[in-house]
């Protein structure tokens, strides 16, 4: 059996408190043809020194220095000096089963598909404290419904994926933008879904991501600004502008109304000038904001009511 090179990528910024543990986690793979890339973007911590002595311990690691330019940025730099066919990323916290790559490997060499993503599990401190099961839909999948299911927020966590490097390429590979990089990888597998890309599930427990207060996206707020802007930024062929925008706001839309209840007043008119500054419906905008001034229940009949909400009002 052939066992093609992998390419693995790790930016990091600032990520020397779980970064050892990270490619401790790659180093246990069973599966041993792989380079890994690690682009530090700008890190002011000991990062720099960490990998440095990772690389002169172990010949498969290569590193690439770059002012902070963002993980969208990160991950493009270290795509262009990959030698494999195929990539794998990871970030700078989070953690692989040890036969991850190995039965990633299989899957795609036989099934022909073009990227690999698996269930996995979310955890803080231990490993083995788990906080949620994340479980994908298993086996083949094509365009429509799965990119539909994208579209509307069904999301694939980087660090389970294993991808063709010419597909990626063919993309135009990671947004850079940083209003939207740090939901690059959502991004990027709506282009690949939209170029007709084959997507294949393995329902197998072969990643941990952790959840700790450091983490760029720890924020549901931010990821949430960050995705519209990716939808944004994304040229799709196979959805039409309008429907496009559509979707986009009833995602901000649903958001606002279904959780107007937990969210302070500057949070609320922070996403009606987000409203504004993608949609540019200022007059809506301006009713929002009276609306939600007047008493949240009054905001709540006003998005259900003009904000193209199909849910019933309870």
């Amino acid at each position: 059996m052939h066992f093609p090179l992998v390419s693995i990528i790790i930016p990091v910024f600032n990520g020397d408190q779980y970064l050892n543990d990270t490619i401790e986690s790659v180093q246990a793979q069973t599966y041993t043809n792989w380079e890994l890339i690690i682009t530090n973007d700008g890190s002011t911590d000991n990062t720099g020194n960490l990998i440095k002595a990772k690389a002169e311990q172990d010949i498969r690691i290569k590193i690439i220095h770059q002012s902070n330019l963002g993980m969208g940025k990160a991950r493009n730099e270290a795509i262009k000096i990959a030698t494999a066919d195929y990539l794998a990323f990871i970030d700078a916290d989070d953690l692989w089963q040890p036969s991850k790559l190995e039965k990633q490997v299989n899957v795609i060499m036989s099934s022909g598909a073009d990227l690999i993503y698996t269930s996995g599990h979310t955890f803080s401190g231990s490993p083995s404290n788990t906080i949620k099961y994340w479980q994908v839909p298993p086996g083949m999948h094509g365009y429509n419904d799965f990119f539909i299911r994208q579209l509307y927020g069904f999301t694939i966590p980087v660090l389970s994926v294993l991808v063709r490097k010419d597909k990626v390429m063919e993309v135009g590979g990671f947004i850079e933008d940083k209003k939207a990089h740090l939901a690059a990888d959502y991004q990027l597998w709506l282009k690949l879904m939209d170029s007709k890309s084959c997507f294949y599930g393995i329902d197998e427990t072969l990643f941990l991501y952790r959840i700790h207060e450091k983490q760029s996206t720890a924020s549901d707020s931010l990821a949430l600004d960050q995705v519209l802007w990716a939808l944004k930024f994304a040229n799709l062929k196979s959805i039409s502008v309008q429907s496009k925008y559509k979707v986009m706001e009833q995602r901000l839309n649903r958001y606002l109304i279904h959780n107007a209840d937990a969210l302070t007043k500057d949070v609320i008119f922070k996403y009606i000038e987000l409203y504004k500054a993608i949609f540019q419906k200022n007059i809506k905008c301006n009713l929002m904001k009276l609306a939600y001034s007047s008493g949240l229940s009054n905001f709540k009949r006003f998005g259900y009511k003009y904000l193209d909400l199909t849910e019933s009002l309870v």
